[in-house]
């Protein structure tokens, strides 16, 4: 009778280990098709990733031990090639790249307990990730976007592209940090949403409050302010929006008030997965309403033509606003 339930209980581990290790496997491609930009595969991911809790996990533990063989790989001294050597034939050079990509799916595949230090997280075009702290914070990540951690410091976080959201564990004795480039956002209990890119960075409080570079303007938003930060010399400008409004790409929508369409342009392409340019003529133009993301990329760009009276084309691989011609009025 103890044998027959020894032999039970470890056929059930077996099972249970080669299930961990399937899942493993399909995050793994999962990460690589999402790397490689394919916009189209994020609606089988989503289902994906909602068939289980699993799921999710096991991407996020391969995406953190992606960040940890990269690193390694980049520490590694480089290999000195023999002067006499002839140059590599493409079968050789095939190898060497095998070798390689086998090299970091060992170490992914390996490496569910992490390391102490720094690491990064990234998004590829419209992928969103959802990332769980230590300390109960939440983070989660738009498309395109780049985000450092620290394993040892769980209440810091360095946004350096793109656009997150956070759910914040208040904490008043270690409040949580986001870091944009030399400025601070510094949360006091809250749930916000940051972007940072070429224009700048952006703050919107959905709830409680945060204070914007505390050492230096010292700038208190509460729930439904927003922020403004341009790059350049232009002063930080805070306004107000609704707070259920903030941070509605986490659930496919966007809502503008009397914003400029090269901001809405931006958050589009980071979104929907895809460059999406503005004719500077009409970048600053005003849209005001809400955009529903849908699997009709067409479909959503060509609406936002059509409230805002210009045109639209595609370019590329992406689209591009223009003015309308009176032919086309």
């Amino acid at each position: 009778m103890r044998k027959t339930r020894r032999r039970d209980v470890l056929r059930a581990m077996m099972g249970r280990m080669a299930a961990e290790d399937g899942i493993r496997a399909q995050a793994i491609a999962w990460r690589i098709r999402l790397a490689d930009g394919d916009a189209v595969a994020w609606e089988e991911f989503v289902a994906w990733l909602e068939q289980s809790p699993d799921h999710g996990r096991a991407y996020d533990r391969v995406a953190l031990g992606e960040a940890d063989a990269v690193q390694a790989l980049a520490a590694l001294p480089p290999i000195p090639a023999p002067a006499n050597d002839d140059a590599p034939r493409p079968g050789r050079r095939w190898v060497g790249f095998g070798a390689a990509a086998a090299a970091i799916v060992l170490v992914v595949v390996g490496a569910p307990m992490l390391r102490p230090g720094d690491y990064v997280i990234e998004t590829g075009p419209g992928e969103q990730r959802q990332i769980a702290l230590s300390d109960g914070t939440r983070i989660t990540l738009n498309g395109d976007t780049r985000i450092g951690l620290e394993r040892s410091n769980p209440r810091l976080a360095r946004l350096e592209t793109g656009e997150a959201q956070f759910a914040v564990v208040h904490d008043a004795d270690a409040p949580f940090r986001v870091q944009l480039g030399d400025a601070v956002v510094q949360d006091v209990g809250t749930v916000f949403d940051v972007v940072r890119d070429k224009a700048g960075n952006r703050v919107e409080v959905a709830q409680g409050q945060v204070r914007y570079n505390p050492g230096r303007e010292n700038v208190s938003l509460k729930a439904g302010q927003t922020l403004v930060d341009p790059a350049g010399d232009d002063p930080v400008r805070v306004g107000r929006r609704p707070p259920a409004s903030i941070g509605g790409w986490t659930s496919g929508r966007l809502s503008y008030d009397q914003e400029p369409l090269d901001r809405v342009a931006g958050d589009l392409a980071r979104t929907m997965g895809m460059p999406i340019a503005v004719a500077p003529e009409i970048a600053s133009l005003s849209f005001t309403g809400t955009i529903r993301i849908e699997r009709d990329r067409k479909r959503v760009v060509h609406r936002v033509a059509e409230l805002l009276d210009v045109s639209v084309r595609r370019n590329g691989s992406g689209w591009i606003f223009e003015p309308r011609t009176r032919e086309a009025r």
